[in-house]
């Protein structure tokens, strides 16, 4: 009887083997940079108490790690994150942890946590959430224009996506809802 039943034995087993890989395996985790700005939650009803960053695709020179575009995302989104009543947020800040920016070091993931992927376009800035490693993790994916303004300051320029991270988060926080589908 057994034998009778090896073909749903071996396709079970091949869907194991054949999962999706976390979202940091290594082969992908090289390919991408990782800021070691940090945003730190604290006394919150927020879920996460860790934000962390990583370029998929942003427009700036991949060879400083301590760019100041990285740094104006995540001390951009720590302002959003305070300002924002629905949080009730006693404090949010913006570390340097330089042990973030290695690959080797999101290659587990962490509760209350949360990974956001970032990349840019010539007119939007472009970002996904993930609670979690795996793809059922990836919580919100969105692109949002950029400012229009060419005289733009760097800070002004993150602004729209710092907004929409946080009214973003604001939504799940609503719904309760960090995974791809509740």
């Amino acid at each position: 009887m057994v034998m009778k039943y090896w073909w749903l034995m071996v396709g079970l087993a091949g869907a194991v083997a054949c999962e999706a890989p976390p979202r940091s395996a290594p082969a992908a985790a090289e390919q991408y940079h990782y800021s070691p700005f940090v945003v730190q939650v604290s006394g919150t009803g927020m879920v996460f108490d860790t934000i962390t960053f990583k370029d998929v695709g942003l427009s700036r020179d991949k060879s400083d790690p301590n760019d100041a575009l990285f740094e104006t995302i995540a001390e951009s989104v720590s302002y959003e994150i305070q300002s924002t009543p629905e949080f009730g947020v006693s404090h949010s800040s913006v570390e340097y942890i330089t042990e973030y920016s290695d690959a080797n070091n999101h290659l587990s993931c962490e509760t209350q946590h949360l990974y956001v992927d970032v990349w840019d376009r010539a007119d939007h800035w472009g970002y996904s959430l993930w609670s979690g490693c795996g793809e059922s993790d990836n919580f919100a994916w969105e692109e949002v224009a950029a400012t229009g303004e060419s005289d733009a300051t760097l800070p002004e320029s993150v602004a729209p996506l710092a907004g929409s991270i946080t009214a973003t988060l604001v939504h799940a926080h609503r719904n309760k809802c960090f995974v791809k589908k509740c």
